[in-house]
């Protein structure tokens, strides 16, 4: 039996996003189980570029200063993590413009 691509695809999505939404999952359930939690912000950016957030001040920042904290908390984690690089910019499909 033949399998069309665009449905062998489509489930290598499902099983990709699946996989995505257990990691984050997991992984905060595992940092507000072992903190003590009060504000939160999670943003995503998706495929086509669009960003997503949800995010709760918990009432012990204000709002003015909420997104430079996290800024400022997201940047410094970065740089101490030693993660290498990994961004790679996509290749122009064959008769694409760049």
């Amino acid at each position: 039996m033949v399998t069309k691509l665009s449905v062998h695809r489509n489930k290598v999505e499902s099983r990709r996003k699946r996989e995505l939404a257990k990691e984050l999952q997991s992984r905060t359930e595992a940092m507000v189980r072992e903190n003590d939690i009060r504000a939160y912000a999670v943003v995503g950016i998706a495929s086509n570029g669009k960003a997503y957030a949800i995010w709760d001040t918990g009432a012990i920042l204000p709002m003015w200063a909420f997104a430079d904290t996290f800024a400022t908390i997201l940047r410094r984690d970065i740089e101490d993590s030693g993660v290498e690089e990994d961004w790679q910019p996509n290749l122009t499909l064959k008769g694409g413009n760049q």
